[in-house]
């Protein structure tokens, strides 16, 4: 399901042309505030596995909004409200993930035998090469779909990129409750502002406001990459349809990346780590500008 969303995502610019800024600004205002203020009012009231069923089936409605608005350009605006579906999923699929998985790995740890940490960290990695092989797979497959059947070949592959989020969210309805492993489970939800207050708490101490500055840079990279570089500067190089192959190897860039970071953590502290990953923000500002004078990209316009 994540794979057919961060496909949608990365085209959605290029496709789209102007229905896709409001789209976007959407999705991440709406991922921000789920996140911050309904994520765990609805954990604790729906369970795990109910708020994850749920997050995969407003992914459905975001992968088959972007669907409508492609295929019938008078519906472009369908893709607004669907942006608002895709975001309030990404902000109560986290949380759930979490949970569940905790839930997940005392079960297997008491079947197995094993510390729970373990299994914790045992389920998390499988998830992690899964996770990444598949939005890495599916986005390369955007590209191959379109470079062989053109447009209307594209059409076909948001239909079943949109089916494939339907057979996930199908398939999450059957997963195991394990409602009986968790000891928390009967805890009432909590206020609907009590994570607003705590963040605005968590502000005051300086330490946090130091952080701005990464915060700041990656969520301008997260609107950078999918508006302008996926929208504006890929399709005026290659074409449109290199887009997923090129945002396939963002995914394979950052699982090859993170050995990387976390030695670099060890021998340099958090700081030297910190200081590379602004610098690769910096990087992918800076390199393009030679590609966007070649392909005849004026600021403020498409390509020319």
């Amino acid at each position: 399901a994540h794979g057919t969303v961060t496909t949608v995502l990365g085209y959605s610019a290029a496709e789209l042309g102007s229905a896709a800024s409001p789209s976007g600004t959407t999705l991440f205002l709406t991922y921000s505030l789920t996140a911050l203020v309904l994520s765990r009012p609805v954990l604790s009231a729906l369970s795990p596995r109910r708020t994850l069923s749920l997050g995969f089936l407003l992914y459905l409605v975001y992968v088959s909004s972007y669907f409508v608005a492609v295929s019938f350009p008078p519906l472009s605006w369908a893709f607004v409200p669907g942006s608002f579906a895709g975001g309030a999923a990404s902000g109560l699929l986290w949380p759930a993930q979490g949970a569940y998985y905790a839930r997940a790995a005392r079960a297997s740890a008491e079947r197995r035998g094993a510390a729970v940490e373990g299994e914790l960290g045992r389920l998390a990695a499988g998830f992690a090469g899964r996770y990444l092989a598949a939005e890495a797979g599916l986005k390369g497959l955007a590209t191959l779909v379109q470079l062989a059947g053109g447009s209307a070949a594209g059409r076909g592959l948001w239909l079943a990129y949109a089916l494939a989020a339907a057979a996930s969210t199908a398939a999450m309805l059957g997963v195991d409750e394990l409602s009986e492993e968790d000891p928390g489970a009967a805890e009432p939800p909590p206020p609907l502002l009590k994570d607003a207050g705590a963040v605005a708490e968590l502000l005051q101490d300086r330490r946090m406001l130091l952080l701005a500055p990464s915060q700041l840079a990656l969520g301008w990279a997260l609107a950078y990459v999918p508006a302008y570089l996926d929208g504006v500067v890929v399709p005026s190089v290659g074409g449109g349809a290199y887009i997923g192959a090129l945002s396939a190897s963002v995914v394979v860039a950052a699982a090859l990346s993170t050995p990387v970071y976390s030695s670099l953590s060890s021998r340099l502290g958090p700081r030297g780590a910190l200081s590379a990953g602004l610098g690769a923000l910096l990087l992918c500002a800076t390199a393009v500008l030679p590609v966007v004078g070649s392909s005849g990209t004026r600021e403020g316009e498409g390509p020319v």
